[in-house]
């Protein structure tokens, strides 16, 4: 009967049951030396690839699947695979020729190791932990077990080639672990891994002028106004962030998600007049799910047999819902050390509830650790905040090819998404509300041949923004009126490939861009610290009291540079008592994206992961703020604030 390396005879014309008795005892230490060898082999690689994982668990990475399968799962399988392959490699004749020794001298260590830990961690395991865990221990055991019966094949000769399983090859085994493997990987392109993903991690928004204390002096008073008081108390001095998100669409259907951290650092005044530096450091994350739609506009027209031009346009629609936290520092070095923490505790909780390297005991022991080290930080006041965002958009392009290599398209872009944000401070104990709506324009050029394409952009957006500040005790505290416009030019290249089938076509392709940004922000704030001014504001958010509206105001002229007069009381009351910033931010964005998609004709399958990292700093020499009121005028000083 024919079985693993080469069937079950001892080589001597008798099966292993006929060997002597000699032959079929002291297989105790044996077994000892092949269990020994798949524990060293699977605790030993798993914690030299453990330094790999230390070194590129990010935070923003393990939220994907591919990542948590190029740095988790596939390791566990090739650990898995060597332990196997070496306990059954150290099997000495004759046992290898006896079926249950030689399968429970190979596979006892990694499928033991398994269940343990589905075991004692089935508390804290993920399902994905837990099922990769044990995809892992199935088809990382045969792996290992086809390299032995191909290493056994090569020195023993094409002759000693059975199974002793109805004729299955080694190299069929393989192409099934093969298949599996790529099966695995394609469902990386989905939302399944974020769905049993729990993550731990705490999350931020962008809050521009809260805690700014803005000392004022009414107009009439017997000393007139300095500009001095009405200079802003801090200044936003440099942004870093990044974000990483992932799309899928379905027909029409989108879905998707993203992730965001980002640093701002503020240099701010203090009521003695000294200036420190203040660091936030804050993490986002997001929803969306939309529809796309491609009406049929146009069509195609030839000029000769040279060239042909076609129109297209694409509409989508959808909603963004986001959250939040921020956390605040008095200094860089206190921001870097929480978050190299986050991002560890991160990493080790990942670790427990996916079953890294069948460590998920160890990874819950360093996780707890880890949780209480930043827990302390964790605790401390933060700010907090939840959103909901509309977007719309429309895009149309023509484009023409010249040869059948060369093509090109001119397109343009408008976007509008309206905005409603809640926000928890829990650092100056007050709650906010802040509508915003962005408008974004873009004109497009491409060129392609053979494949690979060049693109430039000329983009420009305006987003007006007020935010409402309540204290506990619901009176309000603060109005900040923010008018913010970017523009910018992206350059960048794609490389696609493309093919099809009788009823089918298929695309995968990545790109890369860089955008340079330069950004002008008008803030302006008023304190509000009497009854009086409190109704007048009141009545403006309202719509009443004889003031523009709100959105007439964000995105009227910056700044209250001129005397209303009475007939627009909350006008009156930002020249008189509120403060005025402008600023403006040199910036540059790198970006890439990969994705892949299919179309069945009955409907279109597709997936996206997009990166993208932003620096931006202040232009010192452009900021600048509203100095006090003389003569019904108040004129731009420097902003000194920002040069520090």
């Amino acid at each position: 009967m024919g079985g693993i390396r080469g069937g079950f005879s001892t080589g001597n014309g008798r099966t292993a049951w006929q060997a002597s008795s000699r032959e079929r005892t002291g297989f105790f230490f044996p077994l000892m030396r092949s269990w020994a060898a798949g524990i060293v082999m699977l605790y030993g690689s798993g914690t030299l690839l453990g330094f790999a994982y230390d070194a590129f668990a990010t935070t923003d990475r393990l939220d994907s699947f591919g990542w948590r399968f190029a740095l988790i799962h596939l390791p566990n399988l090739l650990t898995t695979v060597l332990a196997v392959w070496l306990a059954a490699r150290l099997l000495p004749e004759p046992h290898p020729t006896s079926r249950p020794l030689y399968l429970a001298a190979a596979l006892a260590v990694p499928v033991l190791a398994a269940v343990r830990t589905l075991l004692v961690a089935r508390e804290f395991l993920a399902a994905e932990g837990a099922m990769m865990m044990a995809a892992t221990a199935v088809f990382g055991s045969a792996a290992g077990l086809a390299l032995d019966h191909l290493r056994q094949a090569r020195r023993r000769g094409p002759a000693a080639y059975g199974w002793g399983d109805s004729g299955a090859s080694a190299t069929e085994y393989m192409g099934t672990i093969v298949v599996v493997a790529a099966v695995v990987t394609a469902l990386s392109g989905t939302s399944l891994g974020q769905a049993v993903a729990d993550r731990i991690r705490a999350q931020i928004c962008k809050v521009t002028g809260s805690g700014c204390a803005v000392s004022t002096t009414a107009a009439g008073a017997e000393k007139a106004p300095t500009d001095a008081q009405f200079e802003p108390k801090l200044c936003n001095t440099e942004n870093a962030t990044s974000t990483v998100g992932q799309e899928a669409k379905i027909g029409f259907f989108k879905i998707g998600n993203e992730y965001g951290i980002q640093q701002q650092k503020f240099t701010v005044r203090d009521k003695d007049g000294k200036s420190h530096e203040r660091i936030r450091l804050s993490f986002t994350e997001a929803g969306k799910a939309g529809l796309t739609y491609v009406p049929k506009f146009g069509g195609s027209v030839s000029a000769g047999s040279e060239g042909k031009k076609s129109a297209e346009v694409e509409i989508e629609a959808g909603f963004k819902v986001g959250q939040g936290d921020t956390w605040q520092f008095d200094n860089q070095e206190d921001a870097d050390k929480f978050r190299e923490n986050l991002s560890a505790l991160q990493s080790a909780e990942a670790g427990m509830k996916y079953g890294r390297d069948y460590h998920s005991i160890q990874s819950a022991q360093r996780w707890g650790k880890l949780h209480e080290k930043v827990k302390k930080d964790l605790a401390r006041p933060k700010i907090s905040y939840g959103s909901l965002s509309a977007e719309v958009s429309g895009e149309g392009k023509l484009s023409a090819s010249l040869t059948d290599e060369l093509t090109g398209k001119l397109g343009g872009k408008v976007k509008v998404a309206p905005t409603v944000t809640l926000t928890n401070d829990g650092i100056n104990a007050t709650t906010s509300k802040t509508f915003s709506f962005k408008q974004e324009g873009s004109l497009s050029a491409e060129g392609a041949a053979g494949g690979n394409k060049a693109s430039a952009e000329a983009a420009r957006a305006k987003t007006g923004s007020v935010t409402v500040t309540r204290g506990r005790d619901n009176k309000l505290q603060r109005i900040i009126v923010t008018r913010t416009v970017e523009s910018s030019g992206k350059g960048g290249g794609k490389a696609e490939a493309t093919g099809e089938g009788d009823k089918s076509k298929y695309k995968v392709s990545g790109e890369a861009s860089a955008k340079n940004t330069e950004t002008e922000v008008v803030t302006d704030i008023i304190e509000l610290k009497d009854d009086e001014d409190r109704r007048t504001a009141q009545n403006w958010l309202n719509g009443t009291g004889g003031s523009k509206s709100p959105l007439e105001t964000v995105f009227s002229d910056p700044g209250p540079k001129t005397d209303p007069g009475t007939a627009n009381p909350f006008d009156k009351l930002m020249y008189e008592k509120g403060t005025s910033s402008k600023t403006t931010y040199s910036g540059i964005t790198d970006a890439a994206k990969y994705g892949a998609e299919l179309n069945i004709g009955i409907a279109t399958f597709g997936y996206s992961l997009n990166f993208e990292a932003s620096k931006e700093k202040v232009q010192k020499q452009d900021a600048q703020f509203l100095g006090a009121p003389r003569d019904g005028k108040r004129s731009y000083v420097p902003l000194s604030l920002c040069s520090q």
